[in-house]
């Protein structure tokens, strides 16, 4: 639809459109720029390939108190409770061989099994942080952090965890302060 404009000098044919088809092409362009993924959302697994660990990372196994050892059996847990335990072992082991990818990728799959435990997401963001990845290491923790409501112990960690990411990003302030919380919630 052309509309017409008049000027001093008589009619000018000039296309201008009506201002509700410029909102809606604004709306349409604006559609375009925005993420591929919702917000919080883990991008694709990737292939594993052979890890490098970042210079000043050192690998450890990952700490999980109370964590059930192969050779013990898991008290009355439903089938996809026994998967979730085993595959943090698995990460455990894959973390203590050095294989983050392959770790990062089993706690995504025990991620899928029981997406509101926290450990896992703990362990997730252990692994993301010795792999670099830092806000994302941060962004898990505080994740595992809402779902460990009632876990005082298990939020304190994942305080640390974010005060050790905060530290590699350089955000020392932040640092200090996630060690405070931590701190408050290991003396109750």
């Amino acid at each position: 639809m052309l509309l017409y404009r008049e000027t001093e000098g008589g009619v000018v044919n000039s296309p201008k459109l009506p201002p509700i088809h410029l909102l809606a092409i604004l709306l349409v362009l604006g559609g375009c720029a925005a993420s591929p993924r919702p917000p919080g959302t883990l991008p694709p697994v990737q292939e594993p390939t052979p890890d490098a660990t970042p210079p000043g990372v050192e690998i450890r196994p990952l700490a999980r108190p109370g964590a059930i050892s192969p050779d013990s059996a898991a008290p009355t847990s439903t089938p996809s409770n026994a998967a979730v335990i085993a595959l943090l072992d698995e990460a455990g082991q894959q973390v203590q061989g050095g294989e983050l990818n392959r770790a990062a990728a089993t706690l995504e799959r025990a991620v899928r099994l029981d997406s509101r435990n926290p450990e896992v997401w703990h362990d997730l963001g252990e692994v993301r942080y010795r792999q670099g990845q830092y806000t994302q290491a941060e962004e898990l923790a505080a994740r595992a952090r809402h779902l460990a409501a009632n876990n005082r112990e298990l939020q304190a960690r994942t305080w640390r965890l974010t005060a050790k990411a905060r530290r590699a990003r350089r955000d020392y302030g932040g640092a200090d302060a996630a060690d405070a919380q931590a701190l408050l919630l290991e003396r109750r």
